[in-house]
């Protein structure tokens, strides 16, 4: 058994919180101490750890409570969401760091950093360029446009945060090889659809357009197969199955 003070240690996160959690019966500890202080088993721990996998994946507590007492909440596919958005940060991040590392080297030899090793290996404007000369014309593009044009770097981080959640959905039913008349991959092809709409009006047309390109276009297919191997062909899958089930 582990006191409070040691949970919030463990956790990372402050006694206030653990006490917040108790008392909306989210981690409820097991046990109490002959004078009242709370005692957590195991078990405590291991829902207090899917709590957080959860919150870090954009849920709020009443999302997560709902989760957890679900009478088919499955724990692994829970740590499965949280690993794969963990891997897609770590991606990222690995191209940010030899970025960092590479200058620090060439500011310590006293030379120049060579222009090519100076970003994250994405050539954003490029991107940025193809989907213009693709869909410029195209109403979508210009409602996209529209929308995200006054977004600062809350509204993109926000935006980031999005589509982690879900490369990470997909990861983890592809992983677990959900079948895809399973309900749990009807949600999230729902979830993609409601996506793209905070960027311009979708319906299951467009979305299976979109998906037929991630596996048609290398570049989008090894996007989303850096979340996990074949997982563009199973989100392509997925929406070809599934977009027309989803509610309007």
């Amino acid at each position: 058994m582990h006191t409070v003070g040691e949970v919030a240690e463990l956790a990372g996160v402050s006694v206030r919180t653990l006490h917040h959690y108790d008392d909306l019966g989210l981690v409820v500890p097991s046990a109490r101490s002959d004078v009242g202080y709370r005692l957590y088993a195991h078990a405590d721990l291991e829902r207090l750890q899917e709590v957080l996998a959860l919150r870090a994946l954009g849920l709020s507590l009443a999302e997560v409570a709902g989760v957890l007492d679900d009478p088919s909440h499955d724990r692994v596919a829970v740590l499965r969401m949280q690993a794969a958005r963990l891997r897609a940060q770590r991606q990222r991040l690995d191209g940010l760091l030899a970025a960092v590392q590479d200058a620090i080297a060439a500011h310590e030899r006293g030379v120049a950093q060579e222009v090519t090793e100076m970003f994250d290996g994405q050539d954003h404007e490029a991107l940025q360029a193809e989907a213009e000369q693709r869909w410029g014309d195209t109403d979508a593009w210009r409602e996209s446009q529209q929308r995200t044009s006054a977004w600062g770097p809350a509204e993109r981080d926000r935006a980031e945060q999005w589509w982690a959640e879900h490369f990470a959905a997909f990861a983890s039913l592809n992983e677990a090889e959900v079948p895809l008349d399973d309900e749990r991959v009807l949600a999230a092809v729902a979830a993609h659809r409601a996506l793209l709409n905070r960027f311009y009006a979708c319906d299951a047309g467009m979305q299976r357009t979109l998906a037929t390109m991630y596996v048609a276009d290398e570049r989008f297919a090894a996007t989303y197969d850096a979340h996990g191997e074949g997982l563009a062909q199973y989100v392509h899958d997925a929406i070809q199955a599934r977009a027309d089930d989803v509610a309007a």
